[in-house]
């Protein structure tokens, strides 16, 4: 996420996983992303649609979060 702001002045980064990876969306929440959307039949795979969770990062809560870490050095 940092390449993306930083670099690339992204305003935000986004994901989709499939709503079933639980283990997947645990990294995607410790990373500090946040549900926003479910987009359903978003992917086709394995001869059939599957339903995917949209997550997302804002600059605004990134830096937040970023100026708060390096704050507490």
């Amino acid at each position: 996420m940092q390449a993306a702001f930083l670099e690339l002045h992204a305003e935000r980064v986004i994901s989709t996983v499939d709503i079933n990876n639980r283990a997947s969306i645990r990294v995607l929440e410790k990373a500090g992303m946040r549900w926003e959307a479910v987009f359903r039949k978003h992917r086709r795979a394995k001869n059939r649609w599957w339903d995917c969770h949209l997550y997302v990062q804002p600059r605004e809560v990134w830096e937040a979060a970023h100026s708060a870490q390096t704050d507490g050095l």
